[in-house]
């Protein structure tokens, strides 16, 4: 990819509380990022190959649990939550990119 998902800006998300305004930056950047490629994905080749590719609902899920996590202060996301969200966006990522790079590369993207 042109733009990875993976890059310093998403390891940033795991700051979480410590690091409020950069955590929730960062979620909400690759949040954008996730909509712009899931975009692309869907006119090319249909709304089965944006989930198929990116895990979009969940991967979407979880970053909006991380972004209410460091924003709402009521949040009902745990610490714990947030890490499982946080690994599970990072691996799907990874294995999203891995997809893209190998059988998408005509996007562009």
């Amino acid at each position: 990819m042109k733009s990875p998902f993976i890059n310093h800006l998403i390891t940033k998300i795991i700051e979480g509380k410590s690091e409020v305004a950069l955590s929730s930056s960062a979620a909400k950047a690759t949040l954008s990022k996730l909509e712009e490629v899931a975009e692309a994905i869907r006119t090319s080749q249909g709304e089965d190959a944006k989930q198929s590719v990116l895990s979009y609902i969940e991967v979407k899920r979880a970053l909006e649990q991380c972004i209410d996590f460091v924003d709402n202060k009521s949040t009902q996301v745990t610490d714990e939550d947030h890490t499982i969200y946080y690994d599970f966006i990072y691996s799907n990522l990874t294995k999203a990119e891995a997809i893209i790079d190998s059988e998408l590369t005509h996007l562009g993207l």
